[in-house]
């Protein structure tokens, strides 16, 4: 067919082939080009909000590790660590060595469930209490009655005692002291908990939520692998300086 056609015919079609093709290679090499671009700068904008990110970031994580070094100095929190130490030891003078019936019951009913799903073996009670006296009668007054331990739970207890047989003992004074500093600093900082932790012994001698790990100790136990239990020995092994800050994933 194109051998019928006139001269002028073939070099018309000619001319009209070459004009497709180098459309078709101008658009190549546009799409090409723009792709590139395009690329570019997605990267480009990529890398500005990642050291935008990275930026805010540090910044939270600067602002967080300033607010507790500002809570860790201020009057009530050095008073209260050495107020709530002492009674923590008081307490556990005389005291039980053993749970009562109720903070078992606590334990197999509404602690051990969570567990049950990570383990194949049978779960007792007796593994993730505590052993000392002095947490065994804590739990009892304070976790026991802290209907709501993953919500607000602990910061609504009031007016709990935990000497010996209901008395008012100096820990619940204690707390009746310094307990809205600390619940303060919960609420003003958008904190889950504060816990306050034996520099000697490591053990949470007081947390404003009052959950299982009151009492408990960072140094054995279930505890002694956690976020809190890495932040403690930090802490400790850099000297317990006055006002340091570590951060641990928790």
């Amino acid at each position: 067919m194109f051998g019928i056609l006139s001269i002028r015919s073939k070099i018309l079609a000619m001319l009209l082939m070459c004009g497709v093709l180098c459309l078709l290679a101008a658009s190549f090499v546009a799409i090409r080009s723009g792709t590139r671009a395009l690329k570019s700068t997605i990267f480009e904008q990529l890398t500005t909000l990642r050291a935008s990110k990275t930026s805010q970031v540090s910044a939270w994580f600067k602002d967080v590790a300033d607010d507790f070094s500002d809570i860790s100095q201020d009057t009530p929190a050095v008073e209260g660590i050495a107020a709530f130490t002492a009674a923590f030891a008081q307490l556990g003078q005389g005291a039980p060595d053993t749970p009562s019936p109720a903070l078992e019951a606590y334990y197999k009913d509404k602690v051990l469930p969570s567990f049950a799903t990570l383990v194949d073996a049978p779960l007792s009670p007796r593994a993730f209490l505590p052993t000392s006296s002095a947490a065994l009668r804590l739990q009892d007054a304070y976790v026991v009655r802290n209907d709501d331990p993953a919500g607000s739970g602990g910061r609504k207890i009031v007016d709990v005692t935990s000497g010996p047989d209901g008395t008012l003992s100096a820990y619940d004074q204690v707390i009746a002291k310094y307990r809205p500093f600390f619940l303060r600093a919960v609420e003003t900082h958008a904190l889950e908990d504060v816990l306050l932790v034996d520099a000697k012994s490591g053990t949470i001698v007081y947390t404003v939520s009052k959950r299982i790990d009151l009492g408990a100790s960072l140094t054995s136990g279930p505890l002694s692998n956690s976020g809190a239990a890495r932040a403690f020995r930090r802490v400790i092994e850099g000297g317990g300086v006055p006002g340091q800050t570590v951060l641990e994933d928790f």
